[in-house]
């Protein structure tokens, strides 16, 4: 193979990637990692091809709104975390749920919704907005430079694959 590569050898390069990229995705197929400005390049052309959509949404739940302590919120995930979870307080128990309810909601978006996208709170988005979403995607896009974004099959690949597997956590 030349460097770059011929017009002609560029094709099969680029199934040999995919099909080594699979290989790997397989191989650790629960996560996918994007940088911040990756992820603000994915959610840019995910919005402009209908895949996400922008909608109003209700303030994020707070652990004091149910009568339980931030300290309590974060001593339950540093246990969680040690793999030594212990049973929430009922008030704590009662954040988790409107908490976990709030992550799942669509809102009305009909496909993901921004907002599960582009958060630090593990936003989840279920099989059934990857099934609305995907038939909008693009084979191939550029980034907000104009440039192509190289991971945007894998990406791709990654959402369709979380499509039998539950769907996809944002961290």
């Amino acid at each position: 193979m030349t460097h770059p590569p011929d017009p002609g050898q560029l094709g099969e390069l680029q199934r040999e990637q995919r099909a080594a990229w699979k290989q790997y995705w397989h191989a650790d197929g629960a996560r996918y990692h994007l940088s911040n400005r990756q992820m603000g390049d994915a959610i840019t052309v995910m919005e402009r091809v209908g895949m996400a959509r922008q909608v109003p949404v209700p303030l994020f739940p707070q652990p004091a709104s149910y009568g339980a302590s931030s300290d309590d919120y974060d001593a339950y995930l540093d246990a969680v975390d040690r793999g030594e979870p212990v049973p929430p307080s009922p008030a704590l128990a009662a954040y988790l749920d409107a908490r976990d309810q709030h992550l799942r909601a669509n809102y009305d978006a009909r496909v993901i919704p921004r907002h599960k996208l582009w958060t630090n709170t593990a936003g989840s988005s279920p099989p059934d907005e990857l099934d609305a979403a995907l038939p909008h995607a693009p084979p191939a896009t550029l980034d907000h430079r104009k440039r192509p974004i190289p991971w945007w099959t894998q990406w791709l690949d990654y959402l369709d694959g979380a499509r039998g597997h539950g769907g996809v956590r944002v961290h």
